[in-house]
């Protein structure tokens, strides 16, 4: 099963958090793995010594796991550019470049995620998508040939 949660984990992150894949290498990665399990393993032993479902022992681990990865910044730059920014969006797209830009732009807009306290309780606070939009706006000026 563990193997199986960290396959899990490591698909999570390459769906939200691509990234923190393209900043790991791949030993990296794997540690990076086995240190998030491992940080979790004793609540995995008792779900199984308590005799609870694997599916409720996996979904329970996942998000466990991966509530300091949430809210999913990747999604987020994602979904405002293909709303805010819908040209610029298609064309990365159609270049191949999409997801290396969003990881760009999660690089610029870290300041104002972490000033902002980014969360999931606040997805929809429009301060925070003003001043992102702001960023990407700048970004995609300055960077554009």
């Amino acid at each position: 099963m563990k193997e199986q949660l960290k396959k899990q984990l490591e698909n999570y992150l390459v769906q939200h958090n691509p990234e923190l894949i393209i900043s790991l290498q791949h030993r990296a990665l794997d540690q990076y793995l086995e240190e998030k399990l491992a940080k979790h393993l004793p609540r995995f032993d008792a779900f199984i010594v308590n005799g609870k479902a694997p599916e409720l022992i996996t979904r329970v681990l996942m998000k466990a796991l991966t509530a300091d990865l949430r809210p999913s910044k990747y999604h987020y730059l994602r979904n405002l550019l293909k709303e805010e920014f819908t040209g610029d969006y298609l064309q990365l797209r159609e270049n191949g470049t999409l997801t290396q830009e969003i990881v760009q732009l999660i690089a610029v807009c870290t300041p104002i995620f972490s000033a902002m306290h980014f969360s999931e309780a606040k997805l929809n606070d429009q301060l925070i998508r003003h001043a992102v939009c702001r960023q990407i706006n700048q970004y995609l000026t300055t960077t554009k040939p």
